[in-house]
């Protein structure tokens, strides 16, 4: 659950710092490009937690035209 947690926390905290960044001073119409990172415990084709967070972040990619990109996290046991 901790794991899950984490990944969520990764996601929103991308989307919040892309949504906040400042755009470009000369050009109003001009927008930086929205990306969204996550960062998964395991594999992304586990049918649990990391599966749904990439399906979240899928979607994001599909309705927000985010630049998405996903990581496993590669630590130690």
């Amino acid at each position: 659950m901790k794991s899950f947690s984490f990944a969520c926390a990764i996601v929103v905290a991308s989307a919040l710092l892309a949504s906040c960044s400042p755009q470009p001073a000369g050009d109003s119409t001009a927008k930086a490009p929205f990306k969204v990172a996550l960062l998964t415990p395991g594999p992304v084709s586990d049918a649990g937690w990391s599966a749904m967070a990439y399906d979240g972040l899928q979607q994001i990619k599909k309705d927000l035209g985010a630049d998405v990109n996903n990581q496993e996290a590669k630590g130690t046991q």
